[in-house]
């Protein structure tokens, strides 16, 4: 993201001076002078949009918000079909930055589960959420009997 921004204030820069430039040019050989302020309307429009992108992205990463791209109902359905998993609850997933994305949940398995299955329960969840949703970093608390009637998020 701040390279982004760096980005886009550099293109500022150069826009604003080729608009200038273009714009002298134009007045100069046309007398059209109200090219001058249309210019800076238009480029101070793009660059209020791509700012805006850049402000809307950062709060959602800032409020550790759901990434748009990612739906969690689809996330806890392609969890619930792993072998041995019975529920999912407590989910949150958030970016941390532009390119990582955190997962977070408290997962039910079938009674009498062992740890050694619960590791490969674990190893297959850590796969599939980065291979289908592109997650990089999980955090799995395992449970067993417990919290089975509750929802995907809890309503607070």
């Amino acid at each position: 993201m701040n390279i982004r921004s760096t980005y886009l204030h550099l293109l500022s820069d150069a826009l604003s001076s080729v608009a200038v430039v273009l714009g002298a040019l134009f007045m100069w050989a046309f007398k059209i002078y109200w090219l001058d302020p249309l210019l800076t309307v238009l480029i101070a429009l793009y660059m209020g949009y791509e700012a805006f992108k850049i402000v809307k992205e950062s709060t959602l990463i800032l409020l550790e918000a759901t990434p748009p791209d990612i739906d969690v109902k689809e996330v806890e359905e392609s969890v619930l079909k792993i072998l041995g998993v019975v529920n999912m609850h407590h989910v949150h997933i958030w970016k941390l930055d532009d390119e990582t994305t955190l997962f977070e949940a408290h997962v039910n398995v079938k009674p009498n589960t062992s740890v050694e299955e619960t590791k490969a329960i674990r190893t297959q969840i850590e796969n599939l959420l980065k291979d289908t949703f592109h997650i990089d970093h999980t955090n799995i608390q395992f449970e067993c009997n417990e919290h089975t009637n509750e929802s995907l998020i809890k309503n607070l």
